[in-house]
């Protein structure tokens, strides 16, 4: 009877180093590992479509390069953050419009 105390406790103490019960108690982690995999596909699609080069001539230069990183990158953030400045200018519109 006392080991199986003892393995219950080893089995919660793994879990927890682990971080299997973050995993298994989050419902949206389908959605999250979903969204997670559509961001990092369209970044590496992306940026690497804006190195490759069909001939020397036209070959990309580091600027170009950096710009297409550095607009994806925002783009992706405005994107995440969008939803969040809604609800606050919504709020905000809602205080001063309906007094």
């Amino acid at each position: 009877m006392k080991t199986d105390y003892a393995m219950d406790e080893m089995q919660k103490r793994t879990s927890s180093i682990l971080g299997l019960s973050d995993v298994t108690d989050n419902k949206l982690i389908w959605r999250q590992l979903i969204a997670e995999l559509a961001g990092t596909f369209i970044l590496v699609s992306i940026g690497v479509a804006s190195c490759i080069s069909l001939s020397t001539a036209n070959a990309p230069q580091t600027t170009s390069i950096a710009l297409c990183f550095g607009l994806l990158v925002g783009s992706i953030v405005q994107r995440a953050i969008a939803h969040f400045a809604y609800i606050i200018l919504n709020k905000y519109h809602h205080k001063t419009v309906h007094r």
